[in-house]
């Protein structure tokens, strides 16, 4: 399971160096793609099995699912995080995550799965997310 925030360099080639206790888990390969709310998104080659795989399949259905297709496999990587612990992030993810020129990122465990956002784009989620979870008893009726 991955969990808790850190902030790591982005170094001149676009690479990152993982959590250390993250790398066991991509020992068998991930897969580095685009995320929901313009960030990028690592997941363990299990989840990208079990989860997005089958998505791929799924592409011909309708106009909406190849342009999802698109976005989520075309500019995707999958990869091992290297002998430091490092993976690259390639440039159409940087973009997308608004990652060009700069040096620090904030990686995320989010159980499954690990985001890579920009700090600036990652405080502004957290507030989201912090007022969400303020006003959750709200929204399930007081539960």
């Amino acid at each position: 399971m991955f969990l808790g925030e850190y902030r790591h360099s982005l170094d001149p080639k676009s690479r990152v160096v993982l959590p250390s206790k993250f790398r066991h888990q991509l020992e068998d390969g991930c897969a580095v793609m685009q995320g929901e709310d313009e960030c990028v998104l690592v997941v363990p080659q299990e989840v990208w099995e079990a989860e997005y795989r089958p998505l791929a399949s799924r592409q011909k259905s309708s106009k909406r699912s190849r342009n999802l297709a698109r976005a989520l496999f075309a500019p995707a990587d999958q990869q091992r995080p290297d002998a430091q612990g490092r993976i690259a992030i390639n440039p159409r993810l940087r973009n997308f995550a608004h990652l060009d020129g700069i040096t620090e990122v904030v990686i995320a465990g989010l159980g499954d799965r690990i985001e890579i956002w920009n700090p600036d784009k990652w405080e502004e989620a957290l507030a989201i997310g912090d007022e969400e979870l303020r006003n959750r008893d709200e929204e399930e009726g007081g539960a």
